[in-house]
């Protein structure tokens, strides 16, 4: 979760830490 919160601080990195942190911890 600690990813995905980081990736929302910084919208240049959301798509990615974002996307890729939500999927490395769905899966």
């Amino acid at each position: 979760m600690a990813r995905i919160l980081e990736g929302t601080n910084q919208p240049e990195h959301y798509s990615i830490a974002g996307v890729e942190g939500a999927a490395y911890v769905l899966t």
